[in-house]
């Protein structure tokens, strides 16, 4: 009876270390539709922040805070509190906005050169008032081709946030870069296997499974780059 109650004990020691030291590093998600979780009743749409938690989930603890329909404004006037109250010293908050700040819809319209860095530089101090670590991330590319080059859809809110980032000494993912990049050399005819246009022919903005899992490696690789993630 004493080895079973022994083994019990190390097990429970173990575990209690475990649950100070797994999870002791977390990345915080806010975004639009591209980032967001979605249920399996809606698969195939996924968002790559939902598939970043599938690739790192074991090493840091992913939480998704994006929520579809999101622009920098309309997110920080209706989900921004919740996200700021969870927030803690330590934490790396990933901010990507930009696909639907181009809306005419006033909720969610904003300037790319007035409002929208100036709500980026509001997002970076209040995170790092609570001790996070804020990073920005531009959006994720359409699937848009001209002459076997993806066409470049977000303007001037990628040269702003690349100007916020700079300014304010943020880490930077390029996304939009990177993941243009990536699905160039996959071509226009292959890269549609990343895109919901793969199943409904219509839809060249959101991703599918397979795309979300290719975007999240690409993520997971410039985070490692930058040193939030270990090799």
């Amino acid at each position: 009876m004493k080895q079973p109650k022994l083994l019990l004990c190390i097990f429970l020691c173990l575990l209690s270390l475990y649950s100070k030291t797994a999870f002791c590093q977390r990345i915080i998600l806010i975004g639009d539709s591209t980032v967001s979780d979605y249920p399996i009743s809606r698969t195939p749409l996924t968002g790559w922040g939902q598939s970043l938690r599938k690739l790192i989930g074991n090493r840091v603890r992913v939480i998704n805070h994006a929520v579809p329909g999101s622009s920098s404004l309309f997110f920080y006037n209706n989900y921004w509190r919740s996200t700021l109250s969870i927030l803690k010293a330590g934490d790396f908050l990933l901010i990507q906005f930009g696909h639907v700040d181009e809306s005419a819809d006033t909720a969610r319209h904003t300037d790319p050169n007035s409002s929208y860095p100036s709500l980026l530089i509001r997002y970076i101090k209040e995170a790092k008032m609570v001790g996070a670590y804020p990073i920005l991330v531009t959006p994720v590319a359409r699937y848009r081709f001209s002459q076997e080059k993806v066409v470049d859809t977000h303007g001037e809110y990628l040269k702003s946030m690349i100007r916020v980032a700079n300014n304010m000494r943020v880490p930077l993912i390029d996304l939009a870069k990177l993941s243009a990049k990536a699905i160039e050399r996959l071509g226009e005819k292959d890269a549609r296997k990343w895109y919901m246009l793969n199943y409904d022919g219509q839809d060249k903005d959101h991703l599918n499974d397979f795309g979300a899992d290719a975007v999240a490696l690409i993520v997971e690789s410039a985070l490692t780059e930058i040193g939030v993630l270990k090799n």
